[in-house]
């Protein structure tokens, strides 16, 4: 089987949904503290990150570092400083005070924590505090351009000198260039409304609050970045380059938003352009462990397998726990006909995350190719001479989530020597291993036609049990009022297998598809064969354009429902391998499923899939429903 490749986490930005754009620095930890993967930072070094993080425009990010610099150094001057300075740039003078004044008393022989407080005070309406400050300065020798251009800039004062070279609330020298009240600036209410869009899923929202935020703020590169990013959620990586590259030019220092563009640019086919982006990436952060991983993976698109095993190889000596980099790693070297070596990538990606649904698939796939795995196939089927008795009849197809095929084999070898039957009636596929079984749906000649097509991939064959309780409900369905949806169609199979089996033709009603037809890093469903094909969307709009009464929607799920969807629901499949995009559109299908109406959830038992019944289990509560979990691993609701 084809090895199946994460692209690596876009920029470096954290796995998580919620930090995708907005990176959360962890406070600075104590001398008894040990962090997971590195070091913690000097005073001096997180001070250094958030003036970074400040003059990028992403004040939360600069903010948490400012008070944790606090924490462990209280009366910190800088970090004092630039945390009322930023108070100041929402509007919050009074919240700032207390940090300026700390300042100020920490180092008093700095000009601009007297300018910054004086200010600071003028802004809360402290008129007359703000006058006994400045006297005070001025009996320490506060002098200067700067301070006689506060005198005129205030009606506290009066004064007829030049307007300052350096205005009041500025960050400390250690700034450098940035100057905080520029108006290039979105305020700290706009960035967090902005990531609670972001942070809820809300992208359609979240877009044009960013597009409002770049129109207002051209010059700052933070709506841009963010702009980027949630293009490439929604799916719309063409779209998404443009802000991405107008980012990376307006903020030609930041890692993350070169590693960023070069993925997106890698996406669509840009496999130079992409290289160059990584590159960049790495002249200004050499530790950057993710990109490392993506420039190992544009090179290997590019063909250059030696260059991009040095590159996964270098990511994981920055980062030995990078179960990402391990597992792309594993997928070149099996390329490369490196069996053994990939299998060994592959199972310590697995001991670093062993939910790692890609990593599993891969070395699965590897066990197959060593003849560790057995491929689908029936044995004594049929029906004996005396049409009364049957034969007995099993199977043995994939199975998942098994870490050593070779013990797995031999266990179940022990079980057919355990049985009465010696195991002629042995089912193991898809994770279901049972016995003494009549497996009525396996003599139908419908799916002994699946198993005997060699069209029909070993997966889809696997599955076969799973596929007939789906076909029996949507059987079932056909009477209740409304559609038939399909969330999750990837390339079509199983639609199609619903058409035919119920001949849908004759049923008059519609079918609604919906899929992203793509994989990027970050998405909210499983990597899958088909993903790679550029042309994925294409060819299943081929695969239906006979059957007027299906609908394909391109887009996330449940935000592409704007694009139609059915007023009452007869029957719905949900397999989307995600929480998220399965909580929300079960929100949507409940209510609208019609008396009779049917939905089949397709990973609800799965352990690997457990956070899916976590979050679904709540909303089937709510619309006064219950659900049935299936020993195939499916879950199944009537109304």
């Amino acid at each position: 089987g084809r090895g199946r490749v994460l692209p690596g986490r876009r920029g470096g930005l954290p796995e998580h949904v919620a930090d995708l754009v907005w990176r959360r620095m962890k406070p600075i930890m104590s001398d008894h503290e040990s962090p997971p993967q590195s070091a913690p930072l000097t005073l001096e070094q997180a001070l250094q990150q958030a003036i970074a993080h400040h003059q990028a425009g992403r004040l939360q990010d600069a903010e948490r570092l400012y008070r944790a610099i606090l924490q462990a150094q209280p009366n910190h001057p800088d970090a004092n400083h630039n945390l009322g300075v930023l108070a100041l740039q929402v509007k919050q003078p009074l919240a700032g005070l207390p940090h300026f004044k700390a300042a100020l008393e920490a180092n008093p022989n700095h000009d601009q924590f007297w300018l910054s407080y004086i200010d600071a005070l003028i802004q809360a309406g402290q008129a007359e505090a703000a006058r006994q400050v400045l006297a005070q300065g001025r009996q320490r020798g506060l002098q200067g351009e700067a301070v006689e251009a506060l005198l005129v800039s205030s009606s506290v004062f009066q004064s007829n000198n030049k307007k300052p070279k350096t205005k009041p609330g500025e960050l400390s020298k250690s700034a450098k260039k940035f100057t905080p009240y520029q108006e290039n600036n979105p305020p700290l209410h706009e960035i967090d409304a902005l990531t609670a869009l972001f942070n809820e899923g809300r992208y359609t929202e979240a877009e044009t609050h960013a597009k409002t935020m770049t129109a207002s703020f051209p010059q700052n590169g933070f709506g841009w970045k963010a702009l980027g990013v949630i293009l490439v959620r929604m799916g719309r990586n063409a779209e998404a380059l443009k802000p991405l590259q107008k980012a990376a030019a307006l903020m030609p220092g930041d890692a993350e938003v070169h590693s960023n563009l070069g993925a997106t640019l890698g996406d669509l086919g840009q496999l130079n352009g992409a290289v160059a982006s990584f590159r960049k990436a790495l002249k200004i952060k050499p530790d950057f462990a993710e990109a490392h991983s993506n420039l190992g993976n544009a090179l290997r698109d590019l063909g250059q397998l030696s260059e991009a095993v040095a590159s996964f190889h270098k990511a994981l000596e920055i980062k030995p726990d990078y179960a990402e980099a391990h597992n792309n790693l594993g997928v070149i070297q099996k390329n490369m006909g490196q069996l053994d070596e990939a299998e060994v990538s592959y199972r310590r990606a697995l001991e670093i995350s062993q939910e790692f649904v890609d990593a599993r698939k891969n070395l699965g796939n590897i066990l197959q190719d060593k003849g560790l795995k057995w491929p689908p196939r029936l044995y004594n089927a049929g029906i004996s001479a005396d049409k009364e008795l049957l034969k007995p009849l099993g199977m043995m197809g994939n199975v998942y989530n098994v870490n050593d095929f070779e013990k797995f084999s031999r266990g179940i070898e022990l079980i057919k020597e355990s049985l009465f039957d010696k195991g002629a009636t042995l089912y193991c596929s898809d994770n279901l291993i049972t016995w003494n079984r009549n497996y009525s749906f396996l003599r139908s000649n419908y799916f002994l036609d699946i198993l005997h097509n060699e069209e029909i991939g070993s997966p889809w064959k696997s599955i076969v049990w799973r596929t007939y309780v789906l076909l029996y409900f949507a059987e079932i369905a056909r009477k209740a009022e409304g559609d038939y949806v399909e969330l999750g169609c990837h390339t079509g199979h199983t639609a199609l297998q619903v058409i035919s089996k119920l001949n849908f033709s004759d049923l008059h009603k519609k079918y609604y598809l919906y899929d992203l037809f793509e994989w990027n890093k970050g998405d909210e469903h499983t990597h899958l064969e088909g993903h790679d094909d550029p042309l994925m969307y294409e060819k299943v709009l081929n695969l239906f354009c006979i059957y007027n009464f299906v609908k394909i929607v391109k887009g996330s799920v449940p935000q592409s429902f704007v694009h139609g969807f059915p007023e009452k629901v007869a029957f719905a499949h949900l397999d989307m391998n995600h929480p998220d995009p399965e909580a929300g559109a079960l929100k949507v299908v409940l209510p609208k499923l019609s008396k009779g109406g049917v939905v089949i959830l397709d990973d609800y038992g799965w352990w690997g899939y457990r956070a899916q019944k976590i979050v679904l289990d709540p909303i089937i509560s709510e619309n006064g429903l219950t659900i049935l979990e299936l020993p195939t691993g499916q879950g199944l609701i009537i109304r």
